[in-house]
């Protein structure tokens, strides 16, 4: 329900992914937009879950979020392991300002977050003693489809799914998971959403 009140309508699953930064071992994520890694889809309509199977903190390696960042625009791939400090070169001084107050998103296991594809985000190495573990679920707007004509970096295509351009990705590799239509009738009230035109 969360999902479809922040993407406001029907949503399908893109594709989910597993982090595990054990203890005193986890690297570090460099700062990054998710969708600067996924404009093989088009429109720009996703949402990212983060599930924590562990208590997530400073000391384990959280993530931090730049709050405002989802305002910038689309920034471009610096690597994900190119340093941490690596990203002050491709930002203004007024986003280095914003930079530089990034905000640890610390949750208890079980928890979830929320945070949408242009909302700037990193990980720090893991130096504690307890490891630092999270299901990540990639939700889409159900009529997302697939922009990989033109795409720079096909060769980290190779195991993905076929995505044709300009046909919806709609295959049982990327099911349906919310019908909002469908799902919410006879709820009797209508279910606030968010319009990601306005936001």
């Amino acid at each position: 329900m969360a999902a479809y009140q922040l993407l406001g309508q029907s949503f399908s699953f893109f594709h989910n992914q597993l982090f595990c930064k054990p203890a005193e071992h986890g690297g570090e994520l460099a700062w990054l937009l998710d969708y600067s890694y996924w404009t093989f889809t088009k429109p720009m309509h996703h949402l990212t879950c983060w599930i924590g199977l562990n208590d997530a903190n400073i000391d384990n390696s959280c993530l931090y979020f730049v709050q405002g960042s989802h305002k910038w625009g689309l920034l471009p791939i610096i690597g994900l392991t190119c340093g941490m400090d690596a990203v002050r070169e491709i930002l203004s001084s007024e986003q280095v300002e914003a930079f530089d107050k990034r905000v640890p998103n610390e949750l208890l296991k079980g928890y979830t977050s929320f945070h949408y594809p242009l909302m700037m985000h990193g990980s720090y190495t893991n130096t504690s003693s307890r490891p630092r573990r999270a299901v990540v679920l990639n939700a889409m707007d159900y009529q997302t489809l697939g922009n990989t004509a033109d795409y720079e970096r096909k060769e980290a295509l190779k195991n993905f799914p076929d995505m044709p351009q300009d046909k919806i990705l709609d295959s049982q590799l990327f099911p349906l998971l919310f019908e909002g239509d469908k799902e919410l009738v006879g709820v009797g009230r209508e279910i606030p959403i968010i319009n990601i035109k306005e936001f």
